[in-house]
This record gives structure tokens, sequence and C-alpha cells, in this order.
């Protein structure tokens, strides 16, 4: 079993944070958050360390797709830059 950081798994991702200041409340699409700071898909691809990383503060963690079987994912390389465009390619999406 990988972790994204041993510090999830030795328990060291923080405690129990106090609750969010009102202001920073957010609604989006029916949900309310504590606050619109999120981790997002990608951190913990396994999705072993999400209550660790729920207590760091974020509004809200995504762990990302599930699925029945492992995927190959797609070629390499997945992220890379195309400097006269001043642009970059990701392609570390779910197939």
């Amino acid at each position: 079993m990988k972790l994204p950081s041993p510090r999830c798994d030795f328990g060291l991702a923080g405690r129990d944070t106090p609750a969010d200041d009102p202001r920073l409340a957010t609604r989006a699409l029916g949900l309310e958050f504590g606050n619109p700071i999120g981790l997002a898909a990608g951190f913990d691809k396994n999705a072993v360390a999400l209550p660790a990383l729920a207590r760091l503060g974020f509004g809200f963690v995504e762990a990302g797709t599930v699925t029945p079987r492992p995927q190959a994912g797609n070629p390499r390389p997945r992220l890379f830059r195309l400097e006269q465009d001043e642009a970059v390619i990701n392609r570390m999406g779910f197939q």
C-alpha cells in the first residue's frame, strides 16, 4: 500500500481543527463547504489517507474516480510544456 506522504500514515497530519470562520463558507452546485480551499484528486491516488487529509483544514478533499480494475493510464508524457505557445498539456485525467 502506497501512501501519499508518511506523515499521513503516522497521524502527523493534524488533529481535528476548529470550525472555519463563517465568512469563509461557500455554496456551489447545491453543496455547502466550510471554506473554498480544497485538495484536488490525484494527491492520494489510493484513497488511503482521506481522514488524515480531511483534518488539514481543507473545505473538501476529492478522492477521484473509483474503478473496478486498475487502468494503465494515458501514454507518457502526461504533463508537458509547449514553450512557444506558453502552454501546458495535462493528460493525467481519467480515461
